[in-house]
């Protein structure tokens, strides 16, 4: 027994080591992170503006090419307004539109019931309405490349550097 508590101590140790190095490598891995976003969203593109390029190849081979990504969001203080807006100006189809009835555990089959049959039961929903971030950003993409309105008091844009490397 004395043998099997000497192993269970050595184990024990191992993982307060092994969660430990885990720590550093996560922390590390932000780090690195946090470089590579600096480096696509900031220092590159910031030199190729000031050489005025839009690609680029390096002597080792690799092309940098500049770009740009859109994304676009509805804030919570305006996202009322913003649906409203979306459906007034033709936009309608980017919005989803959800119902959510909480049903207490083991209700399956009055789930089902109500879904076959949601007005005679007399259940209030909570409708939701969203746009897909994605959605979103696409739509909002495509009205800047044409010229259409974007309400930007309403919602958030945001126009990111980008690098592409080869």
């Amino acid at each position: 027994m004395l043998d099997r508590l000497t192993v269970l101590t050595q184990l024990a140790e191992q993982l307060s080591l092994a969660r430990l190095e885990v720590a550093a490598m996560a922390k590390e891995y932000k780090r690195a992170c946090e470089r590579v976003k600096d480096l696509e969203e900031n220092e590159i593109p910031e030199v190729m503006h000031e050489c005025n390029l839009e690609n680029f190849k390096t002597r080792s081979g690799l092309q940098i090419v500049l770009g740009e990504r859109v994304i676009a969001s509805l804030p919570p203080e305006t996202k009322a307004d913003a649906l409203a807006w979306l459906e007034d100006n033709g936009h309608g189809a980017l919005i989803k539109s959800n119902i959510v009835i909480p049903f207490d555990k083991g209700k399956v089959d009055a789930a089902n019931e109500m879904i076959d049959d949601l007005q005679n039961q007399g259940v209030t929903a909570l409708k939701e309405r969203k746009v897909e971030p994605a959605t979103l950003s696409a739509w909002a993409d495509e009205q800047r490349e044409k010229g259409g309105v974007i309400p930007e008091e309403l919602i958030k844009v945001y126009v990111k550097k980008t690098v592409k490397l080869s």
